[in-house]
């Protein structure tokens, strides 16, 4: 699920704010927050960690659904791109 969805707001909306076009209501950051799965504190902070957990979650999403045989295939995929 997109960000913009998952917030509930208008993706032009969220692209002019992080173009930094328009500035974020307090309605806007508690649900981006909420759609993050952070406290509004958290988009604050350096970003690093928010960016870090989108990461995450999009590979979660990529997964999600996939069968066991798939899930096995990717595990031993990522542990062999970072193995040395």
């Amino acid at each position: 699920m997109k960000l913009a969805e998952k917030a509930k707001m208008h993706y032009t909306s969220l692209g002019a704010i992080e173009r930094s076009e328009k500035n974020a209501t307090l309605k806007n950051i508690s649900r981006l927050a909420k759609a993050l799965e952070v406290e509004i504190a958290d988009l604050f902070k350096s970003n690093i960690g928010v960016s870090r957990k989108m990461e995450l979650d999009d590979i979660v999403i990529l997964l999600k659904d996939k069968s066991s045989k798939d899930l096995r295939l990717a595990k031993r995929t990522i542990k062999a791109m970072f193995e040395k």
